[in-house]
């Protein structure tokens, strides 16, 4: 088990330092011009949402990797010696 853990320790954590930087130096959205919104200027329904969707992908990665690192050492208790 170690064996497998060990090497992908590294790449996971300087992914994830990488994509937080990508989100936190990008550069902020251009000002709203002057009819931003509808009519009684409120903000459109189509805003961005990569931040967030990156944040999601990568809870999503590590909880799916936390899960079948589990059910994999679970089978290896299991199974007769």
């Amino acid at each position: 088990m170690k064996k497998i853990i060990k090497p992908l320790i590294l790449p996971i954590i300087i992914c994830t330092f990488m994509a937080i930087s990508q989100i936190s130096i990008a550069d902020p959205p251009p000002p709203p011009s002057g009819g931003h919104g509808n009519g009684n200027n409120q903000s459109p329904l189509n805003g961005p949402i990569a931040g967030g969707a990156i944040v999601f992908f990568a809870f999503a990665a590590g909880l799916t990797g936390w899960e079948v690192y589990k059910s994999w050492k679970r089978k290896k208790e299991e199974a007769p010696e």
